[in-house]
């Protein structure tokens, strides 16, 4: 379809000279990512020692994808939308970013990147540079949920942040490279799923700009008709927006996104007034303009905007070219930046007032940061589900049954932040009974035999697609934007997210290395049908492989568990639909087999928890011993707790004898403090802090270093606040014991610590676990820290040698039985819990 007709332009003169220049201002600042190492605002002529030395990054996309975030400005400004971007275009970063600056999120959350000549001049070096930022929307990038560097999941994340978030629309630019993986191609689909009641909306806009590296997209060589057809029977209602004359262009988008956002408004308010939620045709957006649009069109008599050569750096010998260097110059200052940036190197007043403010910015959506928005899950006591009364190794019962009717309480108490997620495999995986609380979600054609076991509804809570990449996508996106999810699929074709997953954890990884990124709910994944139990489906069916995956990738990020039984599997679910910021995976049997736990509701957590535990090379992570019945170090329900880190580098003692510790205090509430919180540390031998650790009124969290004065072997660490309206809560002191080989038996003996092996988890309690001193020689014990918190917690991280050997047969026997993780001279190794 083609933009309504009228007679009167949907801008005004004034607002489209405004935006136009607004526009040129983010396309300059594209191109000096691309660029630029000085002379910023091309102040003086451009010189070669103004190039960087190294050209990465792409521009082919960023002009197009700037172009529709301006218009979309305009729109949040007007009808005070609640929006997030996801950027699918591959290495599109510059567009992103260079709106985030503009809008001032940027500078806001990287102070050094200020919005004036100098500030310009530090955004534009870190960018394809190390230390510095890369050319997708990584996790550094305000307002991301959605990285791109593997192309196809940008639609089924955003429609994952759409489900529960009545009032949010995700505009997802679709690269036209993009569409044509797989992933991509399923997720159309994804607009069956959306309840326009319950759920916000997606508006897709393909980016149809001819190329990818250096080949034509085949969607942008089809007929219009042809292209045309192909959405109607995805089920969409296509407008398409199409030139290169910037002055047509800002008119067409203006009236086309406006009809739009007020397509999907009245959706929404028809569907809400009426109860009705029949499956809309939810609008989208064909947006076909030149690659490299506004740069040159030939350079050499070669073609470069519009054609596949725009695609990464458009002119990549400018260091060593003069003519060229000079079309590089006369084509930035093209965009009159010197009009748009004052004589300070700030946008002039007029343009940064057509950016919205505050959280309405795209870049500043706290959506775009789901932890801040995540809530704890509402969890029944998994106890109350156990199986009765087992005779351990003779019972043979099933846990998968079972686990579903703790599984249906959550999703009845979580009813708008809980989903399940499968390819058509929950009834298969003995889940069915969740469907008691939430039936699987169906935007479709309902037929007389759904009633008769569909479990088909409009509102439900199970979303099912024979996709995994669009099931995996969903989740990731639900997850991402503040909410938990469990996947549940068939352990031989979860090989079909192996990359999925792998993205994934590469972004929480990145995550918990920005500071200001707050945890989200971690990914749980439920396998089935595992290698062992194929007993009609054969050899197709057996693949373990899936493990070996997360197996490699880094301990701070996955865990897997191994649950024997019904009553283990309870155990493992409640801790990983309760943990953060880690990719769970488990693989129960979903028949009937052997239980090997009784029924004791006294049992601690962790003690029906298995689990392999990855060590870094060179570290072991030895286990913790608490005493039965204690509360763990994060039961405290309010106050403040004290946490020592036993993370790798993080807490030790120097060469010299000096120690050091990261400490953090936690602000133990639902919500964080109404005003700052002021946190001191005090050490027993007198080494207070001599600055406070603040806790922020919009955080939970505060963090800082602490290093002795002198030598010391040991220090218990407390916290004093001058808030008196703050309780303690849980830890509020621990004893850090620093150490080297010569003084670990003595150590270990004077301070009454009970170090036990294996886990690196708080809350253990395991009877049977052996000594430190009996799993190794005494002289064989390498540096190590322990950390014991007073109410009971203790933490031990050895560092073994490579000559380091377990003299404990029980220690070998665990190992053999779990998977180890060498580096070829058993500097590290797994077991399990």
């Amino acid at each position: 379809m083609s933009p309504m007709d009228g007679t009167t332009p949907t801008l005004t003169n004034d607002e489209l000279r405004r935006m136009n220049a607004y526009w040129r201002a983010c396309n300059y600042l594209c191109a000096g990512m691309l660029y630029l190492r000085a002379n910023p605002l091309l102040r003086e002529p451009l010189k070669v020692e103004h190039i960087k030395n190294r050209l990465l990054g792409h521009w082919g996309s960023d002009p197009g994808q700037s172009f529709t975030w301006v218009h979309l400005n305009r729109l949040i400004k007007k009808y005070d939308l609640n929006m997030i971007y996801i950027s699918g275009p591959g290495h599109g970063a510059p567009a992103t970013l260079s709106n985030s600056y503009l809008e001032g999120v940027y500078s806001e959350v990287y102070p050094d990147k200020s919005r004036d000549e100098q500030g310009m001049l530090k955004f534009f070096k870190q960018f394809s540079f190390p230390g510095g930022i890369g050319s997708h929307c990584t996790p550094e990038t305000p307002g991301s949920i959605h990285e791109g560097g593997e192309l196809g999941y940008s639609l089924s994340h955003g429609f994952g942040a759409a489900f529960d978030n009545p009032d949010l629309i995700v505009t997802v630019v679709v690269g036209d490279g993009e569409a044509e993986t797989g992933p991509l191609a399923t997720s159309w689909h994804s607009n069956k799923f959306l309840n326009p009641i319950h759920d916000g909306a997606v508006l897709p806009i393909l980016h149809l700009n001819g190329y990818k590296i250096a080949n034509p997209t085949i969607l942008a060589r089809i007929s219009p008709e042809e292209l045309d057809s192909l959405f109607k029977g995805y089920g969409w209602k296509p407008y398409v927006v199409e030139g290169d004359d910037p002055a047509v262009m800002h008119e067409t988008m203006a009236t086309v996104l406006e009809q739009c956002v007020l397509e999907i408004r009245a959706i929404q308010k028809k569907a809400r007034e009426t109860g009705s939620c029949e499956r809309p045709r939810w609008p989208m957006i064909v947006l076909r303009s030149p690659k490299g649009w506004t740069g040159p069109r030939k350079i050499d008599s070669k073609l470069l905007e519009g054609f596949w050569r725009a695609h990464q750096i458009p002119i990549p010998d400018v260091a060593s070219n003069p003519a060229h260097l000079k079309i590089l110059e006369d084509w930035m200052k093209s965009y009159n930046a010197d009009e748009a940036f004052g004589k300070d190197g700030k946008l002039i007043p007029e343009l940064k007032a057509l950016a919205p403010t505050g959280n309405a910015r795209m870049s500043a959506n706290p959506v775009g940061n789901g932890g801040l928005l995540r809530k704890p899950l509402d969890m029944p006591d998994f106890r109350k589900y156990a199986l009765p009364n087992i005779e351990p190794g003779i019972s043979n019962l099933g846990s998968m049954v079972n686990m579903a009717k703790f599984l249906r309480d959550i999703v009845a108490k979580n009813m708008t932040n809980f989903r399940v997620f499968g390819p058509d495999e929950t009834e298969s995986n003995k889940l069915g009974e969740i469907y008691k609380a939430g039936k699987k979600v169906w935007m479709g054609e309902y037929f007389e035999e759904d009633s008769d076991g569909g479990n088909l509804a409009m509102e439900g809570r199970v979303m099912e697609m024979l996709s995994e990449h669009t099931c995996e996508g969903w989740m990731e996106g639900y997850v991402l934007s503040g909410r938990h999810g469990l996947l549940n699929s068939y352990e031989p074709f979860i090989h079909i997210i192996d990359s999925m997953v792998n993205q994934h954890c590469k972004w929480i990884e990145k995550c918990n290395e920005v500071e200001w990124r707050v945890k989200v709910a971690s990914l749980n994944i439920l396998l089935t049908a595992t290698v062992w139990r194929q007993d009609h489906n054969g050899f197709t069916h057996q693949d373990p492989g899936f493990l070996d995956v997360v197996a490699n990738k880094s301990p701070e990020v996955v865990r897997i568990y191994l649950p024997p039984d019904g009553n283990t599997l309870l155990s493992v679910t409640d801790h990983c639909l309760r943990s953060t910021n880690y990719v769970n995976v488990a693989p129960p049997q979903k028949q009937k087999r052997r239980s090997r736990r009784a029924s004791q509701r006294s049992l601690p957590h962790s003690e029906l928890r298995p689990r392999f535990e990855f060590a870094r090379p060179r570290f072991l992570h030895a286990a913790l011993y608490q005493e039965p019945n204690q509360p763990t170090a994060f039961t405290a329900t309010a106050g403040l707790m004290l946490k020592v880190s036993g993370e790798n580098d993080a807490t030790g003692v120097r060469a010299d004898g000096i120690a050091f510790a990261r400490v953090q205090i936690f602000y133990m509430a639902d919500t964080p403090p109404a005003t700052d919180i002021k946190v001191w540390v005090s050490p027993s031998n007198g080494d207070i802090s001599a600055n406070p650790i603040i806790i922020s009124k919009n955080q939970l969290m505060g963090e800082a270093h602490w290093t002795s004065k002198s030598p010391i072997a040991a220090a218990k660490l407390s916290i004093v606040t001058t808030n008196p309206k703050v309780p303690f809560a849980g830890s509020t002191e621990a004893t850090v014991i620093f150490g080297a080989p010569k003084q670990a038996s003595d150590t270990l003996k004077r301070e009454g610590l009970n170090y036990f092996f294996f886990s690196r988890e708080l809350g253990t309690s395991r009877t049977d676990l052996l000594p430190v001193s009996q799993l190794f020689a005494p002289d064989q014990i390498g540096n190590y820290l322990g950390i014991k918190w007073t109410d009971g917690t203790s933490y031990l991280l050895t560092w073994l040698g490579p000559d380091v050997q377990p003299i404990s047969p029980a220690f070998r026997s665990v190992r053999g039985v779990g998977r180890a993780i060498t580096s070829g001279n058993n500097e590290a190794s797994a077991g399990m819990q």
